[in-house]
């Protein structure tokens, strides 16, 4: 894959701008164009975390006009054309469980979806969430990875998919479909919760109530915990809002999943030194009795021996 410069892409993408306020004929971005841009933006972004104040300024520039060509775009070329190649591109290799291909996809989406809210929405695909807590569920859980740069890359993404993909996009139509909207949220948190060891969306909850210490002061894609985003949203404490905060509450994680199944195994070698402490004690009582019992033969010598 040729991989294009931030400076040449951010080139492209204001002449895409230009031709469009000028109404001239345009060529619109591919789905291979955006997976570039959204590894750049990845590792750009990454590597700038400590750079200098003009290597920052470049950057922003670039990203600036990033969101500017995805403004540009239409929403049914968004959403039909590129969010959904790229999406069921992503699902495909996360199904293949191609470590060497999943890692830049994972990091791709990443830079795509963190850096335009506006995709997020447009783009929001509840099998894309479940793809990416599978891959977690692989990853981390089963072969206890522990790659932190991947697990923020994977928390990051999934939080712009569900904070303003999903959530914040009911925002607009609050007034006129709350119970329709909450609904719609209930139900895509319902899917991806299921299951007593799924403890992607309840280690993602931590992660964001934490986050606040890392970059991402950007309103656009501000990341919050899901709660504040749902008490955000539907502002009415109805039943169905408290029972969703109560969803999200209750999801286990993976830190208290250790943290009880150490406990239970400490209880269990305890449970088995007692029962063998309690079989030892057992057996010597019986080994006492055994020694210390006479047989009829000695007590039948012993009473003649006092006979005589």
């Amino acid at each position: 894959m040729t991989i294009v410069s931030p400076t040449d892409l951010a080139t492209s993408f204001e002449q895409q701008q230009n031709q469009k306020n000028g109404n001239a004929s345009t060529t619109q971005p591919t789905p291979m164009m955006l997976y570039q841009t959204g590894f750049i933006l990845y590792n750009t972004e990454k590597q700038l975390r400590n750079a200098n104040k003009e290597k920052k300024k470049q950057y922003h520039t670039f990203l600036q006009s990033y969101r500017d060509m995805i403004t540009s775009l239409s929403p049914l070329y968004i959403k039909n054309i590129i969010c959904n190649e790229l999406n069921v591109a992503f699902c495909s290799v996360v199904k293949g469980n191609n470590d060497v291909a999943l890692f830049p996809a994972m990091k791709s989406m990443c830079g795509i979806y963190t850096n335009s809210s506006l995709l997020c929405q447009i783009g929001f695909d509840s099998n894309v969430c479940l793809a990416i807590i599978s891959f977690y569920d692989d990853y981390f859980i089963k072969k206890k990875q522990e790659d932190e740069e991947m697990k923020e890359c994977l928390f990051q993404t999934l939080s712009c998919f569900l904070l303003h993909g999903l959530i914040y996009a009911q925002h607009s139509q609050r007034e006129e479909e709350d119970d329709n909207g909450l609904h719609a949220v209930m139900e895509v948190i319902q899917t991806l919760t299921i299951g007593d060891s799924n403890y992607c969306i309840g280690d993602l909850i931590q992660w964001q109530t934490i986050y606040k210490e890392h970059h991402h002061d950007d309103v656009d894609t501000k990341i919050t915990t899901l709660q504040k985003a749902v008490k955000h949203v539907f502002v009415d404490p109805t039943d169905q809002r408290e029972y969703l905060l109560l969803m999200l509450d209750s999801c286990p994680n993976s830190l208290t999943a250790n943290a009880i199944l150490t406990q239970s195994s400490s209880s269990t070698i305890t449970t088995k030194k007692k029962k063998n402490q309690g079989k030892k004690t057992k057996q010597n009582s019986q080994r006492y009795s055994t020694i210390h019992t006479p047989t009829p033969h000695q007590s039948n010598s012993r009473r003649l021996t006092r006979l005589g």
